[in-house]
């Protein structure tokens, strides 16, 4: 063969004994055999013998069988225009594509108009060579031995006579590429069940292409085919798009998920059945929004940088176009675009934890610091230095404390100290308010987690154990401590949500009732207790809790009168205690400062007092409930229910009674 189809036809002396012998010879559809598929004008047109039409065996007649397509068309021809250059003028065609058939296979013919026009209707495939149809399924292989690996047909000189899962060579180049992906073990995402000799009558439909084959010997495939699948097996419902390299495309109904991964298995994307979304990349990860970009969680948000972690709010564009920063920022110049704020807000508990130097900078504005109640700072030295304008410290109605084993004023100018009483070495004034130190904010809690490592996991073609780590990458990952709580990694990625037909078929489960008539420690003994008794315990705690405060606040207003200085004239005692007496009493509430427990712990777990951790129901409630035993009890338990009014109720008495105590009383009379 010249390996070329230009215009190949019939003899005109065989067209002429045919037509002699019977008109309708070449009317019908006959089985043909590829001789040639290499056609000049790229048309798909077949070179074919027509064993059935040889009965003269001195003639061997070949025809040119043009293809057909089972959907293709086009725009109206006889719409075309004059202008040759035209888009609109011109036919534009449309339809499915398919390559032709290489040479040696069987294809259907037809002759629909008695003549020596020749089409191709079909392909068809050796009996019972269908195995790798459509999705190259796995099955026993000769290179396997213990993995089923994707594999090509039954050799024909093959002595196996098993109609189904024959041994069968490993197709080497798309084994190779899903084990270099991580997937070689994977039964959803990796190798598949989606051939056609699973059941019968088959459930799958799909195209599997030729694959890439070398241009010297077209025997060697040197890529796999593409695959399009469409699996509609109870087991196996899924839709599939994957290249012969490996990139895939998986909509699976089964497992529920959503899946992509590349080539090399560098980067991959899930969205999983638990509604989980999932973006692993070796590289970058990158996002931009021409406007804005919204991120919630109705949880936690956890973000951990290996490296750096920056934010920047730039103020460089205006009405989505980009204005550009200011050379001289630092001058406190504006930003040249809208914005440039930066906010922060939690409705709890704000920490920011540095191992080493924390440092905040206002190039060339303010800095406010505001706290409802104490302001607290720690330090082995503190230094304050102030500028041109100088240092400002001004204490509302309590009192100031300075504590040190010396003190040391320096001033270039005057020293002035002003106030109702100046007291020098001469005893305590006003008692002062202990300093409380800082509360270090607590660090992150984090958890291991084994990485992946880059290094694909191995194939070898050529040898006896074509997996000689069964699939799993050479070299260990890293263990990385992280705050995240899910580390994805590169495949195998161990935390994929599987489906099992058995244990999420609702027929098949059943009922564990073993621990139904277990009590935990903190439940035993509750079934005995009296709502009523809890209701009297609680009232008589508060009762006791607040003749204490009402006692620490008479003491209080006894020890003024005593606290004032032996400077003062006999004349001005009563007039200066009167004065102190007031200011003290205006400021009870500052001077009483409420007690401050941390909220949570060095792992960010909620606490109450000093101990108690409070689980995440409890947390979310603001609320926990202790028996009479001082045992805790579920917050859904019915007698929590039937307490929780009568406590409520004795709890505002309290604190309206303790209110009330704390109003000052009148200064006494003054004296003649």
């Amino acid at each position: 063969m010249n390996g070329k189809v230009n215009t190949i036809g019939t003899t005109s002396a065989f067209k002429k004994a045919l037509q002699q012998e019977s008109g309708s010879r070449l009317h019908g559809i006959y089985i043909a055999k590829v001789i040639d598929n290499d056609d000049a004008n790229k048309s798909g047109r077949l070179l074919v013998t027509i064993p059935d039409l040889h009965y003269d065996t001195k003639i061997n007649e070949n025809f040119h069988a043009r293809w057909t397509s089972p959907f293709a068309g086009s725009t109206n021809p006889e719409l075309l225009g004059p202008t040759i250059e035209s888009f609109d003028e011109t036919m534009k065609t449309y339809g499915m594509w398919t390559q032709p058939p290489d040479i040696g296979n069987l294809v259907l013919v037809c002759f629909p108009n008695k003549t020596v026009d020749c089409y191709v209707l079909s392909m068809t495939l050796p009996d019972q060579y269908n195995s790798m149809l459509p999705g190259m399924p796995s099955g026993d292989s000769y290179q396997g031995k213990s993995f089923r690996l994707p594999t090509a047909e039954k050799n024909k000189l093959s002595s196996d006579t098993k109609l189904t899962n024959p041994m069968r060579p490993a197709h080497h180049p798309f084994a190779e590429a899903i084990t270099k992906q991580g997937l070689i073990n994977d039964p959803v995402r990796g190798i598949s069940d989606s051939g056609a000799k699973r059941e019968s009558p088959s459930d799958v439909f799909g195209i599997l292409t030729k694959g890439i084959r070398d241009p010297d010997n077209k025997a060697k495939m040197i890529q796999a085919g593409h695959q399009f699948i469409m699996d509609d097996n109870a087991d196996s419902k899924n839709i599939r798009l994957r290249t012969g390299g490996g990139n895939q495309i998986l909509l699976d109904d089964t497992n529920g998920i959503i899946y992509l991964i590349n080539k090399d298995g560098k980067a991959w994307v899930e969205l999983d059945m638990l509604g989980n979304i999932n973006f692993f990349g070796e590289g970058d990860i990158s996002f931009r929004a021409k406007k804005n970009f919204n991120l919630r969680a109705d949880k936690n948000i956890n973000i951990e940088a290996g490296q750096d972690l920056h934010l920047k709010a730039a103020g460089d564009n205006m009405g989505g176009k980009y204005m550009g920063i200011p050379d001289l920022g630092i001058l406190a110049i504006p930003p040249l675009g809208v914005g440039g704020n930066i906010r922060l807000e939690s409705v709890a508990d704000t920490s920011i934890h540095a191992n080493m130097n924390a440092a905040i900078t206002a190039s060339g504005g303010d800095i406010d610091l505001n706290a409802a109640g104490s302001f607290r700072s720690s330090a082995n030295k503190i230094d304050q230095t102030a500028g041109i304008l100088g240092m400002s410290s001004v204490t509302m109605g309590a009192i100031s404390t300075i504590s040190a084993t010396g003190t040391s004023h320096v001033s270039a100018g005057p020293i002035a100290s002003t106030g109702s009483l100046i007291l020098l070495n001469s005893g305590s004034g006003p008692v002062p308010i202990p300093a409380i130190p800082a509360i270090p904010a607590p660090q992150i809690g984090a958890s291991d987690h084994q990485d992946q490592s880059s290094v694909p996991p191995e194939y070898k073609a050529d040898e006896e154990v074509v997996l000689p780590n069964g699939g799993q990458r050479p070299e260990s990952g890293d263990s990385i401590k992280s705050i995240v709580g899910t580390m994805l990694t590169a495949e195998p990625y161990q935390g994929h949500a599987q489906f099992d037909p058995a244990s999420e078929n609702p027929e098949t489960l059943e009922e564990d009732v073993s621990a139904d008539g277990e009590e935990s420690p903190e439940q035993q003994g509750l079934a005995s207790v009296d709502p009523a008794g809890i209701t009297d315990a609680a009232t008589d705690a508060i009762d006791k809790a607040k003749a204490e405060v009402t006692d620490q606040l008479s003491g209080l207003k006894n020890l003024l009168p005593e606290q004032l200085s032996n400077f003062d004239m006999a004349s001005l005692k009563n007039l200066q205690s009167i004065d102190g007496m007031k200011n003290m009493m205006n400021q009870l509430g500052i001077v009483i400062p409420p007690l401050r427990f941390p909220t949570s712990n060095a792992l960010s777990q909620k606490i109450i007092g000093q101990v108690k951790k409070l689980k995440e129901l409890e947390a979310e409630m603001s609320a926990f409930a202790l028996d009479i035993q001082n045992k805790t009890l579920g917050l859904q338990d019915e007698l929590v229910g039937a307490v929780t009014g009568k406590v409520d109720a004795a709890v505002k008495e309290a604190v309206d009674e303790i209110k009330s105590s704390a109003t000052p009383p009148p200064p006494p009379p003054l004296k003649g």
